[in-house]
């Protein structure tokens, strides 16, 4: 099995979802969805529930999928799907004005697995390009995008906003000009 499709098998078949396989939930959008700042000793997860699986926990435990194959990274598989968007859709230039067309991609995009892993990865590549931070996956929760601020950090879940916008009205450069206020 490659490795985009050990990534994406990551994903609970049952919709919209993280990567890790919990649900996006179908709470309410707003220009912040996703985003919660945190305190530089503090984590926060924006994921309304859902566990991982038992094989996906104990493979995150040992680093491995296998008996030999070490486990995918999947920071660097986001890092493809951003780019592979990027390379369909001239207009995502990975810069924060490119914000705009992914919110116009999305409008035309179904919120299935491949679209919100796509977008979300694109829209956390993209603020990792233009400020301090990381991908970050806290003991059970989802990955997400943590960014380093002068006075707080703003973690957002990449993925599930991704499939907020995915549904409308939910914006991904509404919701960053709201995380730029913070940082």
């Amino acid at each position: 099995m490659g490795f985009i499709e050990r990534l994406s098998g990551l994903f609970d078949r049952g919709g919209t979802e993280t990567p890790d396989g919990a649900a996006t939930g179908d709470t309410g959008p707003s220009a912040s969805a996703g985003a919660t700042a945190v305190g530089p000793q503090e984590t926060a997860s924006q994921s309304p529930g859902g566990e991982t699986s038992a094989e996906t926990a104990s493979d995150a435990d040992d680093g491995r999928v296998g008996d030999d194959e070490p486990a995918p990274d999947p920071t660097a598989a986001f890092a493809e799907q951003a780019s592979t968007l990027a390379a369909e859709h001239p207009d995502l230039d990975r810069s924060l004005d490119s914000l705009a067309a992914a919110d116009a991609v999305a409008e035309t995009s179904d919120a299935d697995e491949t679209a919100v892993l796509a977008l979300g990865s694109y829209f956390g590549e993209t603020l990792l390009a233009a400020h301090d931070g990381e991908w970050t996956k806290p003991e059970g929760g989802t990955w997400a995008v943590v960014l380093v601020g002068d006075e707080t950090d703003v973690t957002l879940n990449a993925f599930q906003l991704a499939g907020e916008v995915i549904r409308g009205p939910t914006t991904f450069a509404a919701t960053y000009r709201a995380v730029e206020r913070r940082l």
